[in-house]
């Protein structure tokens, strides 16, 4: 599948199009898919408890991927956010978001397919192993992501929660990588200003935007969380740390940047201040993503592909 990467076009693999979506199926969904091993992806999200297996399509044997929830988990209000995220994910097409294709309703479950991600890790994962990246390759991968925020954004999709535990990584071949955002579960239709209610304060992050600290947001917010995870793919940590929440909270809100270590020696001033440019305060003076993807060190990625 081409990705923004430049990356080629896999022969075993069919591309699914934003026209092959299909509603909710109250069929068996073993009548349509042999369901294989659960894969490596199990997590709690703002919809529930989920797992991810691999399956495969019985008239085409296409490989795909189910997202599985047990109806047990969810409560009414978990259950219509799930309905949210698949709202979500039916209205945007774009090569580094898994396509959905369908879902499947029956008693005790509801099954969520979508594409073949068989051969994805937790982008999270990664990090911890790489511990950072090449620059060129986190310049890359932070195109891919800048450029699906840009298409979410423009439907008006906000992610609010995003860190590397939802985007899929994955090497395509040796000179290739890729990224799969996969989690929608907290995203918010985009107003002027939104609003933070009391729970989601409970679950702020190294990634979490200032003005959420402040009970608030808009699509800026998923700028300053790109911007912290392109310091940890380079530095192999976060900017603001501290050792409880209320020590991260103030240091993201001081937003101090230290880019003296090591690590950061021979990465370059480009990037360093690309990162600085997303990790504005003020959100209004904060990049877009259209804008942040003209910054000097993003249109770099054309000499490398």
């Amino acid at each position: 599948m081409e990705s923004h990467t430049g990356a080629r076009k896999r022969s075993s693999q069919t591309v699914v199009k934003a026209g092959d979506f299909v509603f909710l199926s109250t069929d068996k969904i073993t009548k349509h898919y042999n369901i294989g091993r659960r894969m490596e992806f199990t997590a709690f999200d703002s919809v529930g408890k989920w797992e991810i297996h691999s399956c495969t399509h019985v008239s085409t044997q296409q490989k795909r991927a189910v997202k599985i929830y047990d109806k047990v988990d969810l409560a009414a209000a978990e259950r219509k956010q799930l309905f949210k995220e698949i709202v979500n994910l039916k209205s945007v097409d774009h090569p580094n978001i898994p396509k959905l294709i369908e879902m499947f309703d029956d008693i005790k479950r509801y099954y969520v397919v979508f594409e073949d991600i068989r051969d994805c890790k937790e982008l999270f994962e990664v990090i911890l192993d790489k511990q950072h990246f090449k620059e060129s390759d986190a310049l890359l991968l932070v195109k891919q992501l800048l450029s699906c925020l840009n298409v979410l954004h423009q439907k008006n999709i906000i992610i609010r929660d995003l860190r590397p535990e939802k985007i899929l990584w994955e090497k395509v071949d040796a000179n290739h990588q890729q990224i799969k955002l996969i989690d929608f579960s907290s995203a918010s239709i985009h107003r002027k200003e939104n609003r933070v209610d009391g729970a989601e304060f409970m679950n702020f992050s190294h990634y979490t935007a200032p003005e959420i600290l402040d009970g608030r947001f808009t699509a800026k917010c998923d700028i300053w969380s790109t911007g912290v995870i392109a310091y940890i793919l380079l530095g192999g940590q976060p900017p603001f740390r501290g050792n409880n929440n209320k020590k991260i909270a103030k240091s993201i809100k001081q937003r101090k940047l230290d880019f003296d270590g090591a690590e950061w020696k021979h990465i370059s001033q480009e990037a360093k201040d690309f990162i600085d440019y997303l990790l504005t305060l003020d959100e209004d003076a904060r990049p877009s993503a259209k804008e942040a993807m003209e910054h000097p060190w993003i249109m770099k990625a054309q000499e490398i592909q």
